[in-house]
């Protein structure tokens, strides 16, 4: 009783600090319960925010742009459209005489006239010749250079060329060749000949001319008009089936035309059953 009635004078006599101190105490504890009450909702609205992304009805089937895609890809790239032959929408089959029998042919693939009905007759081989013509009493050899391959008609004639044994080191342009050293008897020679274009040495007897291809020419025939090309070059020009060719390359099996029109080649073969 005693403590009761000191704490009670106490208490009268400082009344004001023990309202402030209740005060504090209540805020205090206002301050926990607010905050408790904040976590309270933060948790609620995290498992409706997880109950959003996470809904429990059946999901949506996702659109398929398959189709659109496929559409819009063939309307970028779209197919190129051939109207040539084989196909006769805008070109009706045609059909040509043949100026040889009269005979009617049916042009359906293209192939059946122009270039690629010429045939390859003959390819023939150009040489560049070094012959041993004569030889002279003084020591000297007449040899003979042919040059078959010249694209000028007048350069492919027979040149004949004196020479005696030289040992200068330059061969001149108009010399075209040098000789260098001379084997075998006075009656079979052999002659060891450099030439001024390649700095080649070669060997020339009488009965052994040197002889290297320099090019070809062929022969051409065109059945449907009767025509023949006899001794084509590079460069050779011929006239068939309305049309201008030039002869642009030849090779032992096959012979390249390129029209004058479109400069189109055309490739013509030799083969078994021509």
């Amino acid at each position: 009783m005693e403590f009761l009635r000191k704490f009670i004078t106490l208490c009268q006599a400082n009344y004001e600090k023990a309202i402030l101190i209740l005060a504090l105490v209540g805020l205090a504890g206002a301050v926990v319960v607010l905050y408790q009450v904040s976590l309270n909702e933060e948790e609620n609205l995290k498992g409706y925010e997880k109950e959003m992304r996470q809904p429990k009805g059946k999901s949506m089937t996702p659109i398929s742009l398959d189709r659109y895609r496929s559409a819009l890809q063939l309307v970028s790239q779209p197919p190129a459209l051939d109207f040539g032959t084989p196909h006769h929408l805008f070109n009706p089959v045609k059909w040509q005489r043949k100026l040889s029998d009269g005979t009617l042919i049916k042009v359906q693939t293209g192939k059946e006239v122009g270039p690629y009905a010429m045939n390859l007759v003959r390819v023939g081989e150009l040489f560049f010749i070094v012959s041993l013509d004569r030889a002279a009493s003084t020591g000297g050899y007449t040899l003979g250079v042919t040059h078959e391959g010249a694209e000028n008609p007048w350069e492919r004639r027979k040149v004949p060329k004196f020479v005696t044994v030289s040992n200068k080191p330059e061969i001149l342009k108009k010399d075209l060749l040098a000789l260098r050293e001379v084997k075998g008897t006075p009656e079979e020679p052999e002659l060891i000949v450099e030439l001024a274009e390649t700095g080649e040495k070669i060997s020339v007897t009488k009965d052994k001319p040197f002889k290297r291809v320099e090019g070809y020419e062929v022969d051409l025939s065109y059945p449907l008009e009767g025509k023949t090309f006899t001794k084509l070059r590079v460069n050779s020009k011929l006239h068939f089936a309305g049309e201008d060719y030039k002869v642009v390359a030849i090779t032992p099996t096959e012979v390249v035309l390129s029209a004058n029109l479109n400069d189109k080649k055309y490739t013509v073969r030799q083969t078994a059953s021509r």
